[in-house]
């Protein structure tokens, strides 16, 4: 436990530099157009969706650490580039947040694969992993932005960005102190064509009825609730014409609710209950954000948010863990790219849908569309996840745990 402990706090940092590194290239790209932080959001969301399957099956060939080394210094390469992005044109700024991302998008996979290494019991239920690494990276995201702003005002853009490259040195550097390793698993037979292995974890998922469902009811979700990170915005500062000092405050319930829940809440449930969970978790994210949109007041908002970042740590612990428990090893990492790739492209399409959405209908109206979608999704899948059995099938990871156990 200690292993892992110390794994999720230096992924804080790494995660923490990350938000400030960000708040930085907003900050500077703001001065230039709309169109250039569009630009730069994009290509910043696209490998994950679009290259991230196709590059999947490397998290399954290479042992995960030394995946995550060389990935993670190659991206501090290139935030050490962007350091001289100040005086560089729009364009190489785009290029190199591409490039950045390109190198990130199969990190999560990897992580959690390595950070199973880390606790002993994540044979039998690796909730505690990924909840543990689901708060280390909540917890950059909300210290993050505002380390961000103090280190741009009293540093200047160059050395803000160093200092991201740095966070991301010391992950690897405890990563290796760590001894953690996670090899790939040994076939028994020949090793499937790199195509073959792009298709497999997909059509594996497709044909169990539960994670199907899961996935697809989850997908169908964050299409809606991804309206809601365009709306709050124009909520809070236009509709209920609040500071922004209160928007800050406001908008950082979702964040706490979220960390609070996969520090305390998530890791304690099962593997034989996370189909249920996924189910209230959507319907609660659903009343939440329909709530916050109804009420037409900071406090409501708020308690509206902290509920959705409460769920959303649930729906991310449940939907891993349901993938998790219900493939063999030797196709997990693709498994884990794959419901990324999924969620990802997911909260692209939804976040086209928020403009408009809020331009027809308002931000109040654009919540409760987000929360009345998230909830008939989820109610959608409901019969199925409802009916799952108590106990999922064993993986290989699980059967081997409750033998030695025995």
């Amino acid at each position: 436990m200690m292993r892992l402990g110390v794994l999720a706090g230096a992924l804080a940092v790494s995660a923490a530099g990350s938000a400030v590194a960000r708040v930085a290239l907003m900050l500077l790209l703001q001065d230039h157009s709309p169109l250039s932080v569009s630009a730069f959001l994009f290509a910043s969301l696209a490998p994950g969706v679009l290259l991230a399957p196709l590059l999947a099956p490397v998290v399954d060939r290479v042992e995960s650490r030394r995946l995550l080394t060389m990935t993670l210094l190659a991206q501090a390469a290139v935030t050490l580039a962007m350091a001289a992005s100040a005086s560089l044109p729009i364009a190489v700024i785009i290029g190199l947040g591409f490039a950045g991302s390109c190198l990130s998008m199969l990190n999560a996979p990897a992580m959690m694969l390595l950070a199973e290494q880390a606790d002993d019991n994540s044979g039998s239920n690796p909730a505690r992993v990924y909840s543990t690494l689901d708060a280390a990276r909540m917890t950059g995201v909300l210290v993050g932005p505002a380390l961000g702003g103090v280190a741009v005002g009293l540093l200047g853009f160059s050395v803000t960005m160093v200092l991201d490259a740095a966070s991301t040195c010391v992950l690897v550097a405890l990563m290796a102190a760590l001894g953690l390793r996670r090899h790939p698993p040994q076939q028994s037979s020949q090793r499937p064509s790199w195509w073959r292995q792009v298709a497999e974890a997909p059509t594996l998922l497709a044909s169990d009825s539960v994670v199907r469902a899961a996935m697809a009811s989850l997908a169908a979700a964050i299409v809606f609730t991804a309206i809601f990170s365009v709306a709050e915005v124009f909520y809070v500062r236009t509709t209920l014409a609040a500071s922004a000092v209160m928007y800050g405050l406001v908008t950082t319930a979702f964040v706490g609710g979220r960390l609070v829940t996969s520090a305390w809440l998530a890791p304690r449930i099962p593997p034989s209950r996370q189909s249920r969970v996924l189910v209230s978790a959507g319907l609660v994210m659903g009343i939440g954000l329909a709530g916050a949109g109804l009420s037409h007041s900071l406090v409501g908002a708020a308690m509206g948010f902290m509920a959705a970042g409460v769920a959303n740590s649930l729906q991310v612990s449940a939907i891993s863990v349901l993938i998790s428990t219900r493939v063999t090893p030797e196709v997990k990492g693709r498994a884990f790219a794959a419901m990324g790739s999924l969620n990802g492209g997911a909260t692209m399409l939804g976040t086209l849908i928020g403009a408009p959405a809020v331009a027809g209908f308002g931000a109040a109206g654009a919540l409760i569309i987000a929360g009345v979608g998230t909830a008939a999704a989820t109610a959608l899948a409901a019969p199925i996840l409802l009916r799952a059995g108590r106990r999922p099938k064993l993986t290989a990871d699980q059967a081997a745990a409750q033998a030695e156990h025995r």
